[in-house]
């Protein structure tokens, strides 16, 4: 049964747009995610993690569920998690909010379905999380120069050689 939060990850995220309060947010959410996702799919490329999965039970109600997880998400793409990753940036996006301690809590139970469907190994979480808040980071600093750069006054080239400061000492007056 575990597999239903596993999969309410996409859930999880689709909300957390949903919440974004404007463009500007939405614009930091989505080159975060670009930032993080890239990141992850080189750990991916890098350093394939193989998880060896223990058969699922075929009686449980949910084994399809889990049987069609499994076809889709491959077992040598576990460091970091990349529903970790997707969460942190979910969490992160639901901060401003009143709904940040729900997203949270939901993050943690994603992240205690990935090792009971054996789809991540420990390590894979805490990584998973660094790459979303890494993602975080580097777009707000990306995003934080380009908007330093739209606000800041231009002048122009004469004028900002008019406005240098000269040394100490200095007369423009003499020959």
């Amino acid at each position: 049964w575990t597999i239903i939060p596993y999969v309410s990850v996409y859930l999880l995220v689709g909300l957390g747009i949903w919440l974004l309060p404007d463009r500007t947010a939405m614009r930091r959410y989505f080159l975060a995610t670009v930032f993080a996702f890239s990141m992850t799919y080189v750990f991916f490329a890098l350093w394939p993690t193989r998880m060896d999965r223990a058969p699922f039970p075929e009686s449980s109600m949910w084994s399809w569920a889990l049987r069609l997880t499994r076809e889709i998400d491959q077992p040598n793409t576990c460091f970091p998690s990349l529903h970790i990753t997707n969460c942190a940036l979910a969490v992160v996006a639901a901060w401003p909010t009143r709904w940040r301690w729900w997203f949270l809590a939901w993050s943690f139970v994603v992240a205690a379905s990935t090792l009971t469907t054996d789809q991540h190994y420990f390590l894979d979480i805490p990584s998973g999380a660094a790459t979303g808040l890494m993602g975080v980071a580097l777009a707000r600093g990306v995003l934080g120069r380009m908007e330093d750069r739209a606000v800041a006054p231009r002048r122009p080239a004469v004028e900002n050689v008019l406005l240098e400061r000269k040394p100490d000492g200095y007369n423009d007056r003499q020959p």
